[in-house]
């Protein structure tokens, strides 16, 4: 069997996002829109997740590969919560 992956790089990625959408979310709640300024804040402020992420991004391909599933059930859980705030975004009153 070959070598088995887990899923730090993925949750890293999925944890980087996390506080782009985040961060985002919060400048559009305030006033209804992003501005550019507030894109800068939020890309400084997410630097440190993202770098911890594009170090490891060339074996997440790997991980994805050969989910088991518990890690799976971890992705699943950790990275829709992400996309569901993305999506209320831009669709108001999308999901619960």
């Amino acid at each position: 069997m070959g070598e088995q992956y887990g899923i730090d790089e993925t949750m890293d990625l999925v944890e980087f996002a996390a506080k782009i959408v985040g961060s985002l979310a919060g400048h559009k709640a305030d006033d209804g829109k992003i501005d550019g300024a507030e894109i800068a804040s939020t890309l400084v402020t997410s630097t440190p997740a993202g770098i911890s992420a594009m170090v490891g991004a060339g074996d997440i391909s790997a991980e994805l590969k050969d989910l088991d599933d518990a890690e799976r059930e971890k992705l699943l859980g950790a990275a829709m919560p992400v996309l569901m705030e993305l999506v209320k975004m831009f669709v108001p009153n999308a999901g619960p």
